[in-house]
């Protein structure tokens, strides 16, 4: 899925914030030398929080002026809460905030009943 993306695009949410590296690849359980080669200074984060712990994660990496929205997850124990589109909705406001015009996502059949954040 693809949409072009304006000011007022994503949104906040009191439980989600930027996120790090290192707290990705922990809430995911991936290998630290994933992605060794990448500059994590070229990635971008959104860590979701339930009661402070780490459970939803998400990644943009910009290319020409589209984010692309990567490797979204949240912990089983903490879904349907509304954690994986917020973790959007915060990267799509970031991407804004940098100078996206559009944003790139593809997702797995999982992610089948997450509402992507409304757009005007």
């Amino acid at each position: 899925m693809g949409r072009s993306l304006d000011p007022a695009t994503g949104a906040s949410h009191a439980d989600v914030d930027a996120g790090t590296w290192a707290e990705y690849l922990r809430v995911l359980e991936l290998p630290p030398g994933l992605l060794e080669r990448a500059d994590p200074g070229d990635l971008h984060f959104a860590l979701g929080r339930l009661d402070g712990d780490p459970v939803a994660t998400g990644m943009a990496f910009d290319h020409d002026g589209d984010a692309g929205v990567y490797n979204v997850g949240t912990l089983e124990r903490a879904r349907r809460r509304g954690l994986g589109s917020a973790v959007v909705g915060v990267l799509l406001r970031d991407a804004v905030a940098r100078g996206a015009r559009t944003a790139t996502l593809q997702s797995t059949g999982m992610a089948g009943g997450v509402r992507p954040p409304r757009l005007p």
